[in-house]
This record gives C-alpha cells, structure tokens and sequence, in this order.
C-alpha cells in the first residue's frame, strides 16, 4: 500500500527529486569543515546549529543548516565519515531513485525538526545520517568495506653486548 502511494507520488512530482542530494551534501559537510577548521573562535557551527529558542527568534536558516554540520573530530574520520555517506547515499539512490531517497532525506530532516521542537534541544544530522546506514544495511546485507591504511614498520637497530 505505502509502495503504490509512493509511486504515485514518484509519477506526479518526480521533477522535484534532486539528483546526487547526498553529493551536495557531502560537498556543504566538508565546506563547513574546513570553515570551522580555519575559524579559531568555533562559531560558524554555533551559527548552524537547530537550536529552537534561536528558530523562534528569527533565526530561521537554522532548520536547513544543521544539515551541513559534520562529525566533530578529527580530518581522517571526518573524510573516512563523509566517504561512506556517499557510499551509502549514491547506493540508496540507484536503488530507490532521486525522488524517493530526497523524500526519505526531506521526511528525515522535518522529523529531526520536529523531534528537536518537542524536546527542546539542540539537532543534529547525525541520526538522520545513521538511519541511512540503517536503510542500507537492509537493502545490501552482505556488502563489504574494506579499509586498508599503510603503516610503516620501524627498524630497530640490533643491539650489541
């Protein structure tokens, strides 16, 4: 029944999905990192936050812009992070298609905004992200990642008695 609903709705306002969104997303994730990175005050990512006292107060960019926040920590994980979101969002995407993952997106972000106005704290994009490696993780269970890093071997110089 939700599948036939989502056709319809797919067949009706197909010209409203947005082609590689995970890809735009990705790209505002990391051009947010790097801002961040050069702001020695932190503030940027202060400006982004869903935070709805400050929504309430005319701050209305704040419902989009959370979105674009990345994981806070160090530049490997936060590439190695964002590389699998567009794993996982291109993958989801050929599958699905360009409207239904922007919908399963759009549906994801009001239901953070709408979870973060009920409890009255602050959002993130990260259980919206995570739920992505969820949908994922059903559609390709047996899908496999490899990550291989290089470390060198430190020689020892032997020792003489």
């Amino acid at each position: 029944m939700i599948n036939n609903w989502l056709n319809k709705l797919e067949r009706k306002y197909r010209r409203f999905g947005i082609e590689n969104l995970i890809g735009y997303i990705i790209g505002l994730n990391a051009l947010v990192f790097v801002l961040n990175m050069v702001d020695p005050t932190g503030t940027i990512i202060g400006h982004l936050n869903l935070v709805p006292s400050q929504v309430l107060d005319g701050e209305f960019w704040r419902v989009v812009t959370f979105l674009f926040i990345p994981p806070r920590t160090s530049p490997l994980f936060v590439f190695i992070a964002l590389y699998l979101y567009y794993i996982i969002g291109k993958s989801l995407e050929e599958e699905w298609g360009s409207f239904k993952f922007t919908l399963y997106y759009l549906l994801g972000a009001i239901g953070t905004v709408a979870a973060s106005f009920i409890s009255g704290g602050i959002a993130t994009s990260q259980y919206l992200n995570l739920s992505l490696f969820l949908a994922f993780a059903t559609i390709y269970p047996n899908f496999t990642l490899r990550l291989f890093f290089v470390f060198r071997k430190r020689q020892i110089a032997p020792t003489l008695i």
